[in-house]
């Protein structure tokens, strides 16, 4: 595991190499700022990973091996490369910042936030992935690539329907972080370092439209202070990387806008943009509405060439056309199971029961019941407090701002391109799928418009610069209150655990000790000996910490299921059913039907396959193959074609659980019954019960 785990270390540390040759080389002899440099460095290691991991995946071939070899080959091309240009040393610095900013600010804003941020890393060391929707599909999807090699291969999500069509560029990050110890250990701290780098670009956007500094940094903290986006950090949610990359995406067309190095910002805004609409269907309108703006910077200000409209379409294509494709190869459909039609005309059919569940499942479907806005408007503040509020009137008080000014007819362009997005973002969250079914858990499709606001608030203060004292204190007064919300908020699914705080409370000291250490560094930068010394000792500080909670962790495991899953919640039976055969059959093959919870049969080692075994003669029909079918996947039961499906994928466990759906025909658990020749019961958990194939 040591071994694996420095190479691991090694390869990405490789990748960030060639990410800053790479920047180098497309910068040419442009001067480009810190942030600049920066975001692209990230944004090309970002899609390196992704191109790395499809192309492998198209061939089947995805495994640590293979992911080294391509890796250290492409690092030796790239870094002989610019060896041989003489290069290499000047490619892989970054040139130093000229803008200074005040410790004391930051530490104001950011540090309370930054503390209750580390309360959640300490407890998701721990952690085990918990999230419905992880359980449900993005991680029963990421451990058949993970046990298949192939990106061809769509998991069958029985029971939840076709969800692993969805486009699943996030995934790909969750597969990338299993490979070093071949388990899900860091799928919960992938979001700390996305949803700290939101603030670093909002900072960066404002500064670009020429917003005060102070401004732009009271600003940049409030997605911080918004639950909705704090909720993220220490789960395996893909919204945070989601927003991530459509700020990277806006971010690069603004340097656009600026006239600066062209070629380069246009790749890194198609790659960013890809990035987008390849995590998630919803980015698609979202997407449309920036590459809107792209365009308007061609056919308006002609600062850009024909080629590098093409370089950006590519560079879109290669990080965010895959699954679309895919899909379209599997279905006929790019965006399967969802039904594309115009004019009332259906133009590729999708899947038909994917289709009436998105009936009337958006809060702009439900706007016509006075209710709807009192439920929205409790859910919305609920999931964004104060500083969500705040950003929700600024769009309001801007549109004002607007029709006054077009009355003197005088024309901000800035604030029309900003003030239209923001509308169009916060109709886009009302339209939604699945956003007013479940009301709370689903505000977090508001991020972008959040997001949007934000940079619409600090571009309106800027316009009046007599009230910012009191914006300053509305700010300090809407972060306390979030910060209490944060800290007294009773939904311990969303906020803390604060149990296991309190259990290795002397671990915790550790670890904020060692993010004090690391901190400090900023002070000796010119004192190289203690700056080293200090530097180390942050890391092992907080290597002893996560190693310890590693260790810890399987331990623990049974503590946080009960805590997310008690006895009472419909899935206790399937979750200890996985911990059940985990302790007494831990690589074997299960088959299950009746729910959609799959996760924990397969485990976080993901030394099992769990699988729904067709009832028919249809031994490798998916959802796809059913979509003309009356009955679905529950067409034509026959009892020998199931058991004849059973032993061809060599099953050796079989877990049924119908409570979750009590109208479903209980096939399976009527054929066992009948055939206790077959079968035999080896345990039962509530509704769940376990059984093995003599």
């Amino acid at each position: 595991m040591f071994v694996s785990l420095i190479n691991f270390l090694i390869i990405n540390l490789l990748l960030i190499a060639c990410s800053f040759i790479l920047n180098f080389f497309l910068s040419k002899n442009s001067k480009n700022n810190v942030d600049n440099q920066i975001y692209s460095i990230i944004v090309i290691y970002l899609s390196l990973i992704t191109f790395l991991l499809i192309s492998l995946g198209l061939l089947g071939a995805i495994n640590l091996l293979n992911v080294s070899i391509v890796t250290y080959t492409f690092s030796f091309f790239c870094i002989s490369f610019a060896s041989w240009k003489r290069v290499l040393r000047q490619s892989l610095k970054i040139n130093s910042s000229k803008t200074k900013i005040s410790l004391k600010p930051l530490a104001l804003l950011f540090g309370p936030i930054g503390t209750l941020a580390l309360a959640k890393l300490f407890v998701a060391l721990f952690k085990i992935p918990v999230e419905f929707d992880a359980l449900v599909y993005h991680l029963p999807i990421v451990s058949e690539w993970f046990q298949t090699g192939s990106l061809m291969n769509i998991y069958y999500t029985a029971f939840s329907g076709p969800l692993a069509y969805y486009p699943s560029n996030f995934d790909l990050i969750y597969l990338w972080s299993i490979f070093p110890l071949n388990n899900d250990y860091f799928l919960n701290l992938l979001n700390f370092p996305i949803i700290f780098c939101i603030p670093f670009l909002i900072y960066s956007i404002c500064r670009n439209y020429k917003i005060k500094q102070k401004i732009s940094l009271f600003v940049s903290a409030l997605p911080l202070y918004l639950p909705v986006f704090f909720q993220q950090l220490g789960t395996v949610f893909v919204d945070g990387y989601f927003v991530l990359n459509m700020l990277f995406s806006i971010y690069f067309l603004q340097e656009i806008y600026k006239n600066h190095s062209l070629t380069k910002n246009s790749i890194l805004f198609g790659l960013s943009l890809g990035l987008f609409v390849g995590t998630k269907y919803l980015g698609l309108p979202f997407a449309i509405i920036i590459w809107l703006w792209f365009l308007l910077s061609y056919f308006t200000k002609k600062i850009l060439s024909i080629k590098n409209l093409i370089l950006s379409s590519i560079s879109f294509l290669i990080t965010g056309a895959f699954f679309y494709v895919r899909n379209f190869l599997d279905s006929g459909n790019p965006i399967f199971p969802v039904d594309i039609s115009a004019f009332g005309i259906k133009i590729l059919e999708g899947y038909p029961s994917a289709s009436s569940k998105l009936s009337n499942s958006a809060i702009w479907d439900n706007l016509s019941s006075l209710s709807t806005y009192l439920e929205v408007g409790t859910s919305y503040f609920t999931m964004t407090d104060i500083p969500g509020l705040i950003i929700f009137l600024s769009v309001f008080f801007s549109l004002i701002y607007f029709i006054v000014n077009l009355f003197k007819k005088f024309i901000n362009k800035d604030i029309l391109i900003i003030l239209i997005t923001s509308i169009v973002f916060f109709i886009l969250y009302l339209k939604a799928p699945y956003s007013y079914r479940d009301l709370i858990h689903n505000v977090r499709y508001a991020m972008p418009f959040l997001l949007i606001g934000t940079i619409n608030l600090a571009y309106l203060l800027n316009k009046f610069t007599k009230y910012h004292s009191y914006f300053y204190l509305i700010c300090i007064m809407a972060f306390s209150h979030s910060l209490i919300f944060l800290l007294l908020q009773p939904d311990h699914k969303t906020f803390f655990n604060l149990w296991i705080i309190d259990l290795y409370s002397e671990y915790f000291l550790v670890l904020i000790l060692g993010f004090v250490f690391g901190l400090s560094t900023i002070y000796l930068k010119k004192q190289i000996i203690k700056y080293n010394l200090t530097l180390i000792s942050s890391v092992c500080l907080i290597c002893l910490v996560v190693n310890f909670a590693f260790n810890k962790r399987e331990f623990h495991k049974k503590d946080f299921y009960e805590v997310y899953y008690p006895e009472s919640n419909i899935f206790w039976g399937v979750w200890n059913s996985g911990l059940w055969i985990e302790k007494n059959a831990p690589t074997s093959k299960i088959a299950y039907s009746g729910f959609n919870l799959h996760y924990p049969l397969i485990g976080n080692e993901f030394k099992r396959s769990a699988s729904y075994i067709n009832i028919n003669d249809c031994l490798k029909c998916r959802y796809v193959d059913y979509k003309n079918s009356l009955d679905s996947i529950r067409r034509d039961p026959s009892f020998n074609d199931w058991f004849s499906n059973l032993q061809k994928n060599k099953i050796e466990y079989i877990v049924l659980d119908y409570s979750l759906y009590p109208s479903l025909e209980n096939y399976e658990q009527l054929w066992i019954d009948n055939h206790p020749e077959f079968f035999e019961i080896t345990k039962t958990f509530n509704t769940a019960s376990i059984y093995k194939l003599k």
